[in-house]
């Protein structure tokens, strides 16, 4: 599941929305016309604006993050705390309004790791305190929570907003996984490689790779099949195992 090239050069491509992922209710994709995707124009003028905007800010990123690679960016606005715990690969596209929170931040210690040729659409809320880590050519749509922790909840004298403790766990997203516009990805998650997460998914418990997910909580729809090079549904659950599931 590849993702689109990054490069200034090459221009932006379509809106988020265009590419977020839809399904209807039997876990099939849309049906429709396929069509290839077109570069916005743009003016030679405004190309070399983006280019040296994004040049001044680089050379401030790799000074503030832990890491922050070539031909990387992150659009403005954009909130980042603990940069110093936040490592950027190469060829990596942040959009606007991204909020990215390492939590006890140390100089060398990777708590949040992007990885080369991501991309990671508006409005986008990546927390962790003890370690997030997004693999290479991952695509995330617009409106994602990605986390590694919860706060603690058990002392009902102490409301969340005053508790000082959390409770963390990994969290890992494979190579080249596409996660659907307002998903959410919660504490001590793997997803695989080359994993497809529907929009409005709330992950729990982690996605074997090759595999399609979708749901509150996300259950796996589809596998991929490598022999038959089809993406082939997943027997339902049993009402035994529907039991089990939710008991779990």
């Amino acid at each position: 599941m590849p993702c689109p090239d990054t490069s200034d050069s090459q221009g932006d491509r379509l809106s988020d929305a265009d590419m977020s992922f839809q399904m209807n209710s039997d876990g099939h994709n849309s049906s429709g016309e396929l069509i290839p995707m077109r570069k916005f124009p743009q003016s030679l003028l405004h190309r070399m604006i983006k280019r040296a905007l994004n040049y001044v800010f680089s050379m401030i990123h790799k000074v503030a993050f832990g890491s922050f690679g070539s031909n990387s960016r992150i659009n403005f606005p954009f909130w980042a705390k603990g940069k110093q715990s936040i490592f950027i690969g190469d060829n990596v596209h942040v959009w606007r309004f991204s909020r990215i929170t390492a939590i006890n931040p140390e100089r060398g210690r990777r708590i949040i790791t992007i990885s080369d040729d991501c991309i990671i659409h508006p409005s986008i809320h990546i927390s962790a305190v003890s370690s997030v880590h997004i693999g290479r050519s991952v695509l995330i749509a617009a409106n994602c929570y990605i986390t590694d922790h919860d706060h603690k909840w058990q002392d009902i004298d102490t409301p969340a907003i005053r508790n000082e403790f959390l409770i963390a766990q990994e969290t890992r997203i494979g190579d080249h996984v596409w996660i659907g516009d307002g998903s959410m990805v919660l504490k001590g998650v793997s997803i695989g490689d080359n994993c497809i997460i529907g929009a409005g998914s709330v992950v729990t418990k982690s996605i074997p790779p090759f595999s399609l997910a979708v749901g509150n909580p996300a259950r796996v729809l589809k596998t991929y099949d490598h022999d038959a090079r089809a993406w082939i549904p997943v027997a339902p659950l049993s009402g035994s195992d529907l039991s089990k599931n939710k008991s779990d």
